[in-house]
Order: C-alpha cells, then sequence, then structure tokens
C-alpha cells in the first residue's frame, strides 16, 4: 500500500501509473487492472492517486459504505485555477450541495419536471427522428445531432429559444464544449 491507499501499479515520477492501462481509463483496461490488483485499486494520475472501484460490489459498497469518501470530484491544477474550487462543475462538499440546492430549485420553476418539460422534450425528438429520416438510411455521425437534441431542450427550458442544427454559432458552442471534454478527459489535464 502507498500511502494508505489500495494497491496498485508502481507509480513513475510526472506520469503516476497511468502508463499500465495505456493511458485509457476504459471498461477493458479497468477489467485487466482489477484481475492484478483486486476490484479497489489506485491509479496515479502524475502526482494525484485516484482510487478505482470496479464491478457492481466495490461499486455499491463505495456508494452506500463509504460515500463520502467517493463522492467528491477530482480537483486539478487547470479547473482549480479557472474556477477557483467554486462553480458547480468542480466544486465539493457544502458548496456544491447550495449551488446543486439553487440550480435545481431555478429549474423547477422555470418548467423542469413539469408537462411543459415533457413537450419540449417530444419537439426534440421529433426534430431528431426528422434528421436521421431525411439521412434515407446513410451512415451517420449520430453525436452531434443528439447533443444538439439534449442541448436545445436545456435551453428552451433556461432562455425559452430553441436552436436549429444549421445555426453556426450555437454548432461552434457545442464544438467548443466537446473540445473541453475531450481535454478534461485527457491524460494531459490530469498532470
Amino acid at each position: 500500500k502507498s500511502r494508505g491507499f489500495p494497491p496498485g501499479p508502481t507509480p513513475f515520477p510526472i506520469i503516476g501509473s497511468i502508463w499500465r492501462i495505456k493511458f485509457r481509463a476504459d471498461h477493458g483496461s479497468l477489467k485487466k487492472l482489477a484481475k492484478i490488483y483486486g476490484n479497489i485499486c489506485t491509479l496515479w494520475l502524475g502526482h494525484k492517486p485516484m482510487v478505482v472501484l470496479y464491478g457492481f460490489q466495490a461499486v455499491k459498497k463505495g456508494l452506500t459504505a463509504n460515500s463520502e469518501d467517493v463522492s467528491g470530484r477530482l480537483q486539478t491544477f487547470m479547473f482549480n485555477r479557472m474556477a477557483n474550487g467554486k462553480g458547480i462543475l468542480v466544486s465539493n462538499g457544502l458548496i456544491w450541495k447550495r449551488q446543486r440546492h439553487f440550480a435545481i430549485g431555478t429549474l423547477r420553476k422555470l418548467g423542469m419536471g413539469k408537462k411543459g418539460m415533457e413537450h419540449r422534450i417530444q419537439t426534440e425528438a421529433r426534430y431528431l427522428v426528422e434528421f436521421f429520416r431525411d439521412k434515407d438510411g446513410r451512415a451517420v455521425d449520430p453525436s452531434f445531432p443528439i447533443v444538439h437534441a439534449i442541448s436545445n431542450v436545456i435551453c428552451a427550458l433556461v432562455f425559452g429559444h430553441r436552436f436549429s442544427l444549421e445555426d453556426e454559432t450555437f454548432r461552434q458552442l457545442i464544438e467548443a464544449y466537446n473540445y473541453i471534454v475531450a481535454f478534461g478527459n485527457s491524460y494531459f489535464y490530469y498532470v
């Protein structure tokens, strides 16, 4: 055990131990890791430990018996620098609970969970079905239209406006968000 953490691959300076799973935390890599070190093991992302729970029983026990230990978000230099530990995406503990309470209350006042919300979802589902029908069986990457539809439900709720698939500004906004998410999922973000 390293510093009181569960067993795991030996970390190297700077890169940690994520090299053992070829810098990919996908299902297959984590399954191999669990076979070697058990269903609860530690990966080091640079100098930061990440405790991995693999399998239903390990995750269930983690979320029920040790919920406070596994409920926090990974704190990284980049997001701490950008958000100063605040913001609903990067905060933890009491700050996060207060922000979540405020956000859920506000969204409910705007109509989340009411009949109007169901109508907005059905509208976007109709546009999505239309999009795929217009492709006449040709192969298409479904990720953008699906993200667009989900984003439109949120925008209709918050702004009272939906954006068309041809709206270039909205497309660029979604692409920028995708770049941020891709960077957040990359190894370099965690170092």
